[in-house]
């Protein structure tokens, strides 16, 4: 990872994909009427965020070393593969796609702009 301004945006991005996860499974889990949203799908890309986020931001806090080695860049393609799928999904129409809305939606652009840096 080449500069200091590439690395802020590895930490922001790394900040969004884990507590965006975490706070959609929150709010789905025990304050959502309906659980429809939590198929198997959407836990799986959810599962996938949070341990990717984590990862991230563990290695940025601990072992920053690792930030260019093929572990990140492993991590941040499967990354970049689960957040395109959710905007094809949101184009397609989708029944019971992950981003539900648009503010869901623009989020998750942000988050594959922010992983692209990473290859920048």
């Amino acid at each position: 990872m080449n500069g200091e301004f590439q690395q802020i945006v590895f930490l922001i991005t790394a900040l969004i994909i884990f507590v965006e996860a975490l706070a959609l499974f929150v709010g789905m889990e025990f304050f959502s009427e309906t659980k429809v949203w939590l198929n198997t799908k959407n836990n799986i890309l959810l599962l996938t965020d949070i341990l990717i986020g984590f990862a991230f931001l563990f290695i940025f806090i601990y072992i920053k070393e690792y930030l260019d080695t093929v572990l990140v860049v492993v991590l941040t393609v499967i990354s970049l593969v689960a957040h395109s799928f959710r905007e094809i999904e949101y184009f397609v129409e989708a029944e019971n796609k992950f981003c539900f809305n648009l503010p869901l939606f623009i989020i998750n652009t942000i988050k594959i702009i922010g992983l692209t840096f990473y290859f920048f």
